[in-house]
């Protein structure tokens, strides 16, 4: 741990944020000296985020944020003006935000944002040095192909690349002080600890502060010098993270630390064998090349490569690999959301071969085939009150009367955690956890005999994590749904999927019995996620 200066980096005292009809955080009090890092834990709602917000000024309209103090290198972040306080952003303090989806400008490529940071604060670089830097930070963050990144916009690359980027752009100037708010949730297990290491690593080079906002102990306890739990908004215990992870005194700290999976080598009890509800064969596909910033050949990039797997109803089939190794191309696929090039390959859905399927046939097909998609934000009307998009299935495909649906919506948003009077809100009011259930509910709505799940869990706290892995198998048990699994996180699979594809550069390098690949490992890219795995 860093020798402790006379006076912290950063003091916040007794920060209170609130609207005019309710106070969201109450009294929060903590310091953070250069070097340190400062983990705040807890769950979606608990004010973490708000917290991080205010010490960088970014709160939206409409929230009060007031404190005793709130210094930083001597300076009271109070009494800046916003002028000031832009002066500070992106070069002296930085931050990585939760969804990089809504953070990062659509119409400008990823080079070009981060280049920003350079334009601002150090505007006499030639733009041959902007973009050398930018490219240094790319291949810094393991971003693949940097000169392809740097001239992709956002919606062409995978989510974790997508918070490399964000990354790459915090860092750009070496800050003092690193705000992360779930900076490596979107992330593949090998990168996660890769962008750890470089972390620790500038943090012990410029002697970097860093507030790290996460819901996963696996990083407290590799990142965390000391923490902090929220919950409804008020601290409720602090300490350091050894004392915290090994010795936690509240009941709230407590049920977090009971719920953080670990990897399970238990066998999962599978259903009786019979024919195949899902059964994909020789299954390949590629991406044209559309312009020459991705590909370097023209006849496209290969994303999967003779894909063949079983699936039986009731049982969960889980996909693992790193981002660009064919598992959201997969579910894409199934789904017939790819359709820029036919791919190639039989899909046998409830004996019916889904890339023959046209018109209504097809429309059929899709009631029985839903999909979670990785990100919520972009996959949920931002108009539309989230129990209109909970009921969107259900009324194009009628299967339930008008005046039953209103307690419909109540039930499916009870059933993954929500208040039933949530039906009316619009998703911008929601976390980025509660977005991920209420795409869940949308994808139960209409009680499909397959679920493609595409990183369903990976934003959500411990805690309802664990619930929704829960409801996952209660309703595979009750309605006996079937699911293709797909999720960055090893801990989470194993707990879940019957059976496990490991996917590297579009192929499966390995499948089988979830227990058996993950406690006996042959291959060396399996061996590799599993060695990450923190």
């Amino acid at each position: 741990m860093p020798s402790k200066p006379s006076s912290p980096l950063l003091s916040v005292q007794n920060l209170t944020v609130a609207t005019p009809a309710k106070t969201l955080v109450h009294g929060v009090s903590f310091s953070l000296n250069k070097g340190e890092t400062l983990a705040v834990v807890g769950e979606s709602g608990s004010g973490k985020t708000l917290t991080a917000l205010s010490v960088m000024g970014l709160l939206p309209e409409g929230l009060s944020p007031k404190a005793s103090s709130m210094n930083f290198s001597g300076q009271d972040l109070q009494t800046l003006t916003p002028r000031q306080r832009r002066a500070l952003r992106g070069k002296r303090m930085a931050m990585i935000f939760q969804e990089p989806a809504t953070a990062l400008n659509p119409v400008l490529t990823c080079g070009y944002q981060v280049e920003e940071a350079f334009l601002i604060h150090t505007p006499k670089l030639t733009k041959a040095q902007r973009k050398a830097k930018v490219i240094k930070l790319f291949e810094q963050v393991k971003l693949p192909n940097p000169d392809a990144i740097f001239s992709a916009y956002p919606h062409q690359i995978s989510g974790g690349q997508r918070q490399r980027v964000m990354i790459a752009m915090a860092l750009a100037h070496g800050p003092e002080l690193l705000v992360a708010d779930e900076p490596t949730t979107a992330l593949d297990v090998t990168v996660q600890a890769e962008i750890i290491k470089l972390v620790k690593g500038l943090q012990k080079e410029l002697g970097m502060a860093m507030l790290w906002i996460t819901h996963d102990f696996g990083v407290v306890k590799e990142l965390a010098d000391n923490v902090i739990v929220m919950q409804h908004g008020k601290i409720v215990e602090e300490g350091s993270a050894k004392d915290v992870l090994t010795k936690p005194k509240h009941a709230y700290t407590k049920q977090l630390l009971a719920a953080t999976l670990t990897l399970n080598e238990k066998p999962h009890a599978t259903g009786k064998a019979g024919k195949p509800l899902l059964e994909a064969t020789n299954l390949s596909h590629t991406y044209p090349a559309r312009s020459a910033w991705l590909f370097s050949k023209s006849k496209g990039h290969p994303a999967l490569k003779n894909v063949s797997f079983k699936l039986n109803a009731g049982e969960t089939l889980g996909v693992v690999g790193e981002s660009g190794s064919g598992k959201s191309t997969l579910a894409r696929v199934l789904t017939r959301l790819n359709e820029s090039k036919h791919p190639e390959g039989v899909i046998l859905f409830q004996g019916e071969n889904v890339l023959q399927l046209k018109g209504e046939q097809l429309r059929q097909s899709r009631k029985n085939m839903q999909m979670v998609f990785q990100d919520p934000v972009t996959s949920l009307n931002p108009k539309l009150p989230i129990g209109k998009s909970i009921l969107e299935g259900v009324e194009a495909h009628n299967t339930l009367p008008a005046a039953e649906r209103a307690a419909y919506v109540a039930k499916l948003l009870k059933e993954v955690g929500l208040p039933e009077d949530a039906a009316t809100r619009l998703p911008h009011q929601f976390s980025g956890g509660q977005r991920q259930r209420i795409a869940i509910a949308r994808a139960l709505a209409l009680q499909p005999k397959l679920v493609i799940a595409d990183e369903p869990v990976s934003a959500l706290d411990v805690s309802v994590q664990s619930q929704i892995l829960k409801l996952f198998q209660s309703i595979q048990k009750t309605h006996g749904t079937a699911f293709v699994f797909i999720s960055h996180d090893l801990r989470v699979i194993s707990h879940l999927a019957h059976n496990v594809l490991v996917m590297h550069n579009g192929e499966v390098v390995e499948q089988g019995p979830t227990h058996q690949i993950f406690s006996k490992p042959k291959h060396p890219y399996t061996k590799k996620l599993l060695s990450a795995v923190i």
